[in-house]
């Protein structure tokens, strides 16, 4: 089954590449090993060129499939997600999840934002915390909540919002 959606998955980035069957077979050994590549070269529809961090093109073409990604900008070096532009330096797992929650990215600041919370890159884990509840059922009322991980405080700054009982988001 996952083979499909790959297979799909490169069938329309065609949508996306001028170049999208040696991209996409370049990808697909990078990622299996065959050979080290930290970049994937692409040649957008208006035949403009640019070289895209293997990680981000994966995101890039499964996003488009999915419907997240509008455009990618080669002249610019932008993810177009529907109206929002994001850098490609930006683009990772989660950012397409995030646009769809709601968050917004400030080029201006180099951050994310929603609801007076912004972190500097929008991270699967933080979509977790803020938009899926896996901490819902967790009661802080009333107690002291210590944070003892190692990412970037997602889960101290919820915490912290809800022992200050705000509602945020």
């Amino acid at each position: 089954m996952y083979t499909i959606r790959r297979l799909r998955v490169l069938f329309v980035s065609r949508g996306l590449f001028r170049n999208w069957l040696p991209a996409g077979i370049r990808y697909y050994l990078a990622k299996r090993g065959v050979f080290r590549g930290d970049f994937i070269g692409v040649v957008c529809l208006d035949g403009s060129r640019d070289s895209i961090p293997t990680h981000a093109y994966g995101v890039l073409v499964n996003d488009y499939y999915d419907g997240f990604l509008r455009n990618y900008d080669c002249v610019e070096h932008m993810a177009i997600y529907g109206d929002t532009k994001i850098p490609i330096g930006e683009v990772n797992i989660g950012v397409g999840q995030a646009i769809k929650s709601g968050w917004t990215y400030s080029i201006e600041g180099g951050y994310w934002f929603r609801g007076g919370v912004r972190f500097r890159h929008a991270h699967w884990p933080i979509l977790e915390v803020f938009d899926w509840g896996i901490y819902e059922g967790v009661d802080v009322r009333g107690k002291t909540v210590i944070d003892v991980g190692a990412f970037v405080g997602d889960s101290a700054i919820y915490f912290a919002l809800r022992v200050q009982g705000g509602l945020f988001i």
